[in-house]
């Protein structure tokens, strides 16, 4: 079967400080496919957003030459993925490629002229079920080059009651600015009724 969705947005908000008052105008829109087939499933989904700042200096604030009159950012993002799922295992891959200005800002250079990031995100992601303990594994890279993985663990405890744990790791980009890695952990009870 093949499923298709077609989001639509649009926003408007207004916000001051002691310098000038920002009001912005957004619009976004995605639309979505998928399709399945011998455990396996496809999707390819596309968005695209228009945001418009406009500044207005408040009295008593920053001179007018000190600001832009307005600020427009235009982007988008592609995404694929494929899925397979068989009995308790299931696996996860997808791949992302930023457009306009979203990709400009990913592929942004450092003070030293070298990029910070890329304009492309790929994941991957892994989990198996065995009786009442569920093992997810995850690995992942995003636009700002930084390489992220974690191993989680949930068990079954009955009643409506789940142990959770995990660990993950987010990897460095000297480039910008992230010299040393973060590691964090978790461990809880989580209960359904």
């Amino acid at each position: 079967p093949a499923d298709t969705f077609v989001p639509l947005g649009a926003g408007y908000t207004i916000g001051a400080d002691d310098r000038f008052q920002r009001t912005q105008r957004a619009t976004m829109a995605a639309i979505g496919l998928s399709y399945s087939f011998d455990g396996f499933t496809a999707s390819l989904g596309h968005e695209v957003f228009n945001m418009r700042t406009t500044f207005q200096t408040v009295d008593g604030g920053a001179d007018s030459d000190d600001l832009p009159s307005s600020m427009r950012l235009r982007g988008n993002h592609t995404i694929a993925g494929l899925e397979y799922e068989m009995d308790s295992f299931k696996a996860k891959l997808i791949y992302g490629q930023a457009g306009g200005d979203l990709r400009k800002a990913a592929r942004a250079k450092n003070a030293d002229g070298k990029r910070i990031g890329q304009g492309h995100q790929v994941g991957l992601s892994v989990q198996g079920s065995f009786d009442d303990i569920t093992v997810t594994a995850f690995a992942a890279q995003g636009f700002d080059s930084i390489t992220r993985g974690g191993l989680g663990m949930t068990y079954d405890l009955g009643g409506g009651a789940t142990l959770m744990t995990g660990i993950s790791q987010s990897g460095v980009n000297k480039r910008a600015g992230v010299d040393r890695p973060t590691t964090r952990a978790d461990f809880g009870l989580a209960f359904s009724f």
